[in-house]
């Protein structure tokens, strides 16, 4: 049991050298052989299978040939981390796990509708927990903002963000964010706005 595992601890830390140093397919098979010889649903496995997703998506941002496939096996990796972690506490931790796939399915074009699903579920954790860390909420409130804007719901978005600046401090740092996100709100509502004039101009 002690051998298997340092046995366990060794491929791991090889695994995280290798990805550290850009040698993104030996650490993919370290990865892979960490995670065949973990329990499957215990949190180092759940760690493992995000930082193998990294990796995946690493090896996509590159744009080669066949990049579509590694976004693919990034966000397959990514949901199977999320599948452990959400039979755990729902605490920040799985909140900004969340976070982080949703933004990992808008970058790899996974779609806003995934996306805009696992944001408000961390919303929805981080708005029970009064002690919640207030950049992590305000990063989550920024970018379903940005991700309403993205798919046309610009009332949900203003909704949200007019939310969002009740609560945060007006001369904060993350009252600066937001109000960027306000900013390029009314950017699109003022597009909006001109095709519409420019529309019934022509009809006329």
């Amino acid at each position: 049991m002690v051998e298997q595992q340092t046995d366990r601890a060794a491929l791991l830390a090889a695994a995280l050298e290798h990805a550290r140093d850009g040698q993104n397919v030996k650490a993919i098979g370290l990865f892979i052989s960490y995670i065949e010889a973990s329990p499957g649903d215990s949190l180092e496995t759940a760690e493992a299978w995000r930082h193998l997703s990294f990796v995946y998506f690493s090896i996509a941002n590159k744009r080669l040939r066949g990049h579509e496939a590694r976004f693919q096996s990034a966000i397959d990796a990514f949901g199977k981390a999320i599948a452990i972690w959400r039979r755990g506490p729902h605490n920040d931790d799985f909140a900004y796990a969340l976070h982080n796939f949703a933004a990992m399915n808008t970058r790899s074009g996974g779609g806003n509708i995934a996306a805009i699903t696992l944001y408000e579920e961390a919303l929805c954790i981080l708005e029970l927990r009064p002690d919640a860390d207030g950049e992590r909420r305000t990063a989550t409130w920024n970018h379903l903002a940005h991700t309403y804007v993205g798919v046309g719901r610009l009332d949900d978005a203003e909704c949200l963000l007019d939310q969002a600046l009740k609560v945060v401090p007006v001369q904060s740092e993350n009252a600066g964010y937001l109000n960027e996100t306000l900013a390029f709100l009314y950017e699109a509502k003022a597009k909006v706005l001109r095709e519409h004039a420019l529309a019934n101009r022509h009809g006329h």
